[in-house]
């Protein structure tokens, strides 16, 4: 039986991947240089390099940029840009249909507590999540495997009997590892990645109701 839903935030529960990218591509082009978008692509899914952009940014400049100095104001503009952002096709339908058959869900994000809590108290979900674990929670972000380790903990289900919904690779790595079934949904800016691990991949979470994935992976 399945016993728990996990779902990833960015690229899944949003599309802020979109904005985040944009708030760094305007630091890239203010400073007469190209976004590396090819670079960042390689990034999504994990915070385990949150440096990688401001070090390329340098080296494409030749100046310096004060991580600790710029980073907020950067993260401030991602987070207006993903200000207007809804929830993106299936969500909703599959959070319905969790509650009505009472099979709790649960966040695993390597992204802060701040940015996950935020947007899903602006869409007015928060509470329809049993446990939120962000990249706090955990002693470090995927593709390590601590993140979801603390969210079945927190849960009380077996890994087995819980469904991971990934958009990245990093993060399907993760949810494996774990010891989840994996349900791949590649986003915005992981559709090239390799997401053969998965047990499954879909187009969108709308494009197969979540009762037909309780039956493929149910007893």
């Amino acid at each position: 039986m399945i016993r728990a839903l996990i779902f990833d935030f960015d690229g899944l529960i949003i599309d802020s991947e979109v904005p985040v990218a944009e708030s760094w591509r305007e630091i890239f082009e203010r400073e007469g240089v190209p976004f590396p978008e090819d670079l960042w692509r390689t990034m999504v899914g994990t915070r385990e390099n949150d440096d990688v952009l401001w070090n390329e940014l340098e080296r494409l400049t030749g100046r310096r940029f004060p991580a600790e100095q710029l980073e907020p104001p950067r993260r401030a503009r991602s987070i207006e840009l993903a200000s207007c952002l809804g929830p993106l096709p299936g969500i909703i339908d599959m959070l319905d249909f969790a509650a009505s058959v009472g099979v709790p869900v649960a966040i695993a994000s390597s992204s802060s507590s701040g940015w996950v809590r935020g947007h899903l108290e602006r869409l007015g979900l928060l509470a329809r999540f049993a446990i939120v674990c962000t990249k706090e929670d955990a002693s470090r972000t995927k593709p390590d495997p601590a993140v979801y380790v603390e969210v079945v903990r927190r849960l009380g289900v077996d890994a087995s009997h819980a469904v991971a919904f990934e958009d990245s690779a990093p993060g399907v790595a993760s949810a494996k590892a774990a010891g989840l079934i994996v349900v791949a949904v590649p986003g915005s800016f992981t559709e090239d990645m390799d997401f053969s691990a998965a047990d499954l991949v879909l187009g969108s979470l709308g494009e197969r109701e979540l009762g037909w994935i309780f039956k493929r992976f149910g007893d």
